[in-house]
């Protein structure tokens, strides 16, 4: 942001060659000297300043003066500041303070960033490749992925927190001096939830020339329009989800392999019916002589598909096979023949592969003497060991890595129904929509749709959630609200649907597979301050008594404006003990408008996550919280009680019989150990999972016989 840059220019003017204030002053706390201007934006110019308290250099975004129109630039120049101070990652440039004025002047300073962008150093290697004929080691292929994996982390972060960037491509990206990476300009950026914000819709500008393919672009075209997805280029506010900055991340991801841009168009008609096919160029590097291995080439296939649904399925799916090909891992979405397996293995295991060779020289000298036969034996038995510990690590740390993603798609699914629910409660009216209450499903008078599900082991309905209204609260006052919420209905579907991965596709058989197998979110609900509660799916099993407030994900939910997954309790529809992650809600003053949660059925995470399929009788795994306390056992017996039993406490925790490795898990540490001697001898091996500050905890017996 604050490199060197052709724009720059003296403190009293802008690149534009608009006047700017020689200082920008808050006359409560602090005032900023204008030393330089760095550069201009759509919106705004950014400025070198001197904070006059800290004595620091700071950058300031100054909002630009736009008669036709400032009360809305002002709202969008409010909106990015908002979002970037809500973003707490290394790769976004932190704000430092905000300022509004009463004549409509803002602005807000920020940490200076001094660097070079993505679009500099593409530029620079292909200026090494001419002069020398190949990049040095901090422009070759290696070296910017390295730095693109980062981008890739910032961006699945935002995702996770509800935002979309809507702006990705090289020359929002810089790299700092020291290697650390920065994802810039949040301008036109887009919390996920916010469905009515049609600031995506583009329509063809009236003049079109090819250099605004790089430029991101305000009026009737936001975005640039050679790193838009095709949903983005086609005004399709309603498909824009993640996938759409993955598209844009595949399409900086082809030119830093190729060094030439992915999308090219002599007018506007050509590059957006280019943008709409995915019609890519092809994949040549600048250097004519240079390959682009095959699985790289995948994965920006992969990425920049034409249909979402055929997409990686978020950001972090992406990084991961970008860090398998720089290990020189096989990619998920490319297969090996049996020659590039063996090559990987032996790439992976130069010492293990030595050591075998040295094994059948050893074997073939095996008449020497009975002395040299047990060094072999030995030598060989240890190999084995290694080979046992290394997959058993690294299957460990695969799961772990599983189970976390399982976590973090459950926090988006959660903020996409607290999103819905807030958004209804505080701008929209009394829908008028039909409903069904609890007590209806259970007199066999409420969803039309109610059937005895296998699963759940209670009559349910996947059309429509049920109502369930406390005792003594007021049906006068929560009517509204309760017509309010009725309209989450499509909401509640949608993330049922999303939270089984690949669901059929027809109604029918989506319907089957919930009522006799379930689905990975057993129940989705939202429980407001008045006395109501919304649960999906709708079912008939809540008592006369039940009130949402007094049960423990209420309670516990209430303090802190995050989502937080909270210990296991008993379910009152007679699943047995569930694991909640719930958020409150929040009106734009801060009130608490009541609590939205999701559920896993603590069973499942033991059966389906723990431990893989066909695992040892002796292996056992654990999920922990942060504290060393079990959560769930691989091999826990679960109790279920009765539909409707009215249990208001969380389960008791006991902490994992390991002193040790509990003190090393209190200390924020992973790590293993082997324990026990002879055929009692056990690997621990324990995996901090990030998303939730819990651990995965495996034991496996080690040696494993039969290896």
């Amino acid at each position: 942001m604050t490199g060197s840059s052709p724009d720059s220019g003296h403190p009293g003017t802008a690149p534009d060659g608009s006047r700017i204030p020689d200082s920008f002053d808050d006359a409560q706390l602090t005032s900023f000297a204008v030393l330089e201007t760095l550069g201009e934006g759509a919106a705004g110019t950014i400025l070198l300043a001197q904070e006059s308290n800290l004595q620091r250099e700071v950058a300031l975004k100054v909002l630009k003066p736009h008669p036709g129109g400032q009360k809305h630039i002002l709202k969008r120049f409010l909106r990015e500041a908002r979002i970037i101070a809500h973003l707490d990652h290394p790769a976004i440039v932190p704000i430092y303070r905000l300022t509004v004025h009463e004549d409509g002047r803002a602005a807000y300073a920020m940490k200076p960033v001094r660097g070079k962008t993505f679009q500099e150093l593409i530029k620079e290697a292909r200026q090494q490749i001419d002069a020398q004929g190949r990049p040095d080691k901090s422009h070759d292929t290696p070296a910017l992925l390295e730095h693109f994996i980062k981008v890739c982390d910032a961006l699945h972060f935002a995702h996770v927190k509800g935002v979309l960037h809507r702006d990705i491509k090289p020359a929002n990206i810089m790299i700092g001096p020291y290697n650390e990476v920065y994802v810039m300009d949040w301008g036109i950026a887009r919390l996920d939830e916010d469905r009515e914000d049609n600031s995506a819709v583009v329509q063809a500008p009236l003049e079109y020339r090819p250099d605004e393919q790089e430029r991101t672009q305000v009026g009737t075209l936001l975005g640039t329009p050679r790193y838009m997805s095709p949903e983005q280029a086609a005004g399709q506010v309603d498909r824009m989800d993640a996938r759409s900055d993955l598209f844009s991340l595949g399409l900086v991801l082809f030119e830093l392999a190729c060094l030439r841009p992915a999308l090219r168009g002599k007018t506007w008609q050509e590059l957006s019916q280019r943008i709409h096919n995915a019609q890519l160029e092809p994949l040549k590097h600048y250097r004519a002589r240079q390959h682009i291995p095959v699985e790289l080439r995948a994965i920006i296939g992969k990425a920049t598909m034409a249909d979402p649904g055929q997409r990686y399925p978020d950001v972090a799916a992406f990084a991961l096979d970008i860090r398998r090909f720089l290990r020189g891992d096989a990619v998920s979405v490319h297969s090996d023949t049996l020659p590039q397996k063996i090559m990987r293995w032996v790439t992976h295991h130069k010492q293990i592969a030595f050591a075998l060779i040295l094994s059948l020289i050893l074997l073939a000298a095996a008449a020497i003497g009975a002395g040299l036969i047990h060094r072999q034996q030995l030598l060989i038995r240890q190999q084995q060991e290694q080979l046992v510990l290394g997959r058993l690590l690294t299957g460990g740390a695969a799961l772990a890595q599983h189970i976390e993603h399982r976590f973090l798609h459950f926090e988006a699914l959660l903020q996409r129904l607290s999103g819905s629910a807030t958004q209804l409660m505080t701008h929209s009216r009394p829908s008028g929509l039909r409903y069904y209450t609890s007590a209806q499903n259970a007199a066999g008078k409420g969803a039309p749709d109610l059937t005895e599900s296998a699963a759940y082991n209670i009559p349910i309905s996947i059309d429509w959630p049920s109502i369930k209204v406390a005792p003594g609260a007021d049906r006068k006052q929560v009517e509204p609200l309760i017509q309010q919420l009725a309209a989450l209905r499509p909401t509640l579907q949608d993330i049922l649907r999303d939270s089984m991965g690949n669901p059929p596709a027809d109604t029918e058989p989506f319907r089957q597979r919930v009522l006799q197998q379930g689905a990975p979110l057993v129940w989705a609900y939202v429980g407001i301050r008045q006395g109501v509660l919304i649960a999906y799916p709708g079912s008939g099993t809540y008592p006369a008594a039940y009130d949402p407030r007094p049960r423990p994900w209420y309670r516990q939910s209430m303090q802190g404006g995050h989502n937080r997954w909270l210990a296991p309790y008993v379910d009152i529809s007679g699943r047995g003990l569930m694991l909640p992650c719930t958020q409150p809600l929040r009106d734009a003053q801060g009130a608490l408008l009541g609590v939205a949660g999701v559920e896993l059925s603590l069973q499942d995470v033991r059966d389906h996550l723990l431990l893989p399929p066909g695992s040892p009788a002796g292996e056992r795994a654990y999920l922990l919280d942060g504290r060393g306390n079990i959560i769930i056992g691989s091999r826990e017996q679960l109790t279920h009680e009765q539909a409707g039993t009215l249990i208001n406490a969380s389960k008791q925790l006991t902490p994992y019989p390991d002193d040790s490795i509990v003190e090393q898990i209190r200390a924020g540490h992973s790590g293993n150990r082997i324990v026990g001697e002879g055929r009692e001898q056990r690997l621990i091996a324990f995996y901090r999972l990030e998303s939730v500050g819990w651990y995965y905890l495996r034991e496996s017996p080690f040696p494993v016989e039969g290896h």
